[in-house]
C-alpha cells in the first residue's frame, strides 16, 4: 500500500509541475508575439499576424533587415534570401542527419546563426546594445524582443521618422497645443489692443 501511495504522490507532483510549466510557457509566448506583434505594426511589416505562429514570426525578422545581406562578423556574408532558407531548413535537416553529440552541436550553431541575424537587424539599427539585446531574445526571448522594440522606436523617434500610431498621436497632442496657443495669442493681442 505505501509503494502504490508514493507512485501517486510521485505522479500527482509530475502532472502538477507539467502543467504548471506548461502555462507558464504559453503565457512567455502570449507576451513575446504580443510585443513582436507590436514590432511588426511598427515597422509595417506586411504580415504582422505573423507574430502569432512560431516559424513564421522569424521570416519578419529578415522582412526588417533591410540590407540584401547578412554579415557573419566579417568572416563571410551571405545573399538574405539565401540565410533565410538556411535559418528555415538547417533545424530539420540537422534533426534528420544527426543524432547525440552532432545534434547538440547543431543546435549550437543554430542558435549562434539565430543571434546573428538578431545582431544584424539592430547593428542595422545603429544600436549601441546590439550584442546584449541579441543574446537577450534568445536566453529571455519576451524581454528581449521587448528591448529590441524599445530600442527601434528610440532609433526612428532620434531620427524623426514617422512612428505608426504614435506619430498620430503625437500630431494630435501638438495640433491641441498649437490651437491652445493660438487662442492665448489672439486674446493677448485683443487684451493689447483695448489697452491702447
Amino acid at each position: 500500500m505505501d509503494y502504490l501511495d508514493s507512485v501517486a504522490s510521485i505522479s500527482a507532483i509530475i502532472i502538477f509541475f507539467a502543467i504548471f510549466f506548461g502555462i507558464l510557457g504559453l503565457f512567455v509566448y502570449i507576451i513575446e508575439a504580443v510585443f513582436s506583434y507590436k514590432l511588426y505594426k511598427m515597422e509595417e511589416v506586411e504580415n504582422p499576424w505573423f507574430a502569432f505562429i512560431p516559424l513564421l514570426s522569424f521570416y519578419n525578422i529578415f522582412e526588417m533587415i533591410k540590407k540584401n545581406e547578412i554579415n557573419f562578423f566579417s568572416w563571410f556574408k551571405l545573399d538574405k534570401n539565401t540565410a533565410m532558407i538556411i535559418f528555415f531548413v538547417l533545424p530539420f535537416i540537422s534533426s534528420a542527419l544527426f543524432s547525440g553529440n552532432l545534434e547538440a552541436i547543431a543546435a549550437i550553431l543554430f542558435v549562434l546563426y539565430t543571434f546573428i541575424i538578431y545582431y544584424n537587424l539592430l547593428n542595422e539599427w545603429e544600436s549601441p546594445n546590439a550584442i546584449l539585446y541579441s543574446i537577450l531574445a534568445i536566453i529571455i526571448s519576451p524581454l528581449g524582443i521587448y528591448l529590441i522594440y524599445n530600442e527601434r522606436y528610440k532609433y526612428r523617434k532620434n531620427n524623426n521618422e514617422i512612428i505608426g500610431e504614435y506619430h498620430e498621436i503625437k500630431t494630435e497632442d501638438m495640433s491641441i497645443k498649437e490651437t491652445e496657443a493660438e487662442k492665448v495669442t489672439s486674446e493677448e493681442q485683443s487684451v493689447v489692443a483695448e489697452n491702447n
